[in-house]
């Protein structure tokens, strides 16, 4: 029913974007504000356990599947979501960032600060950013939540994260 729905809510916002092509291409930064208004719209999809990953792409290709094979053991313990995809954050109420803002193939900090500016007025939602250079961190790092049973800190966290 949930993945129903989820559809249902990115169909929506494709339509209100006038996406008809699925391989157009769309700056999610610059429609933010209408991704924003519709994803509120969409009420009954928020459950306060949802919770997505959001790995990092460019133009040219999306983050090495090694960083998703470091982070599989969180995801299938805590049953996260996971992508690439500015738009879909704005469906769940954790956010985490994977990566520093320079890795090869990052969520910048123009993107994060675009995603915090949306959220700003919605106490509920929270966002962390994984303060990790590579997979192999980010493995130690998701690991170790998995053994302390802790989904979600909030903020900037990990072995590079600022002071």
């Amino acid at each position: 029913m949930n993945r129903i729905l989820f559809s249902g809510a990115i169909s929506l916002i494709r339509s209100e974007l006038g996406i008809t092509d699925l391989k157009e291409k769309v700056d999610y930064n610059k429609e933010s504000a209408n991704l924003f208004k519709i994803s509120r719209s969409q009420e009954n999809l928020f459950n306060e356990d949802l919770q997505y990953l959001l790995f990092g792409q460019i133009d040219e290709k999306i983050i090495p599947y090694s960083w998703i094979q470091a982070s599989w053991n969180y995801i299938d313990k805590f049953r996260c979501s996971f992508g690439f995809n500015l738009a879909e954050v704005l469906l769940y109420p954790m956010i985490t960032i994977v990566g520093t803002p320079d890795i090869p193939v990052p969520v910048t900090k123009e993107q994060e600060n675009t995603i915090k500016k949306s959220l700003e007025s919605l106490p509920e939602f929270t966002i962390e950013r994984l303060w990790i250079k590579s997979p192999e961190e980010l493995a130690v790092l998701l690991d170790n939540r998995v053994i302390q049973n802790e989904r979600f800190e909030g903020g900037d966290v990990g072995p590079h994260a600022p002071v």
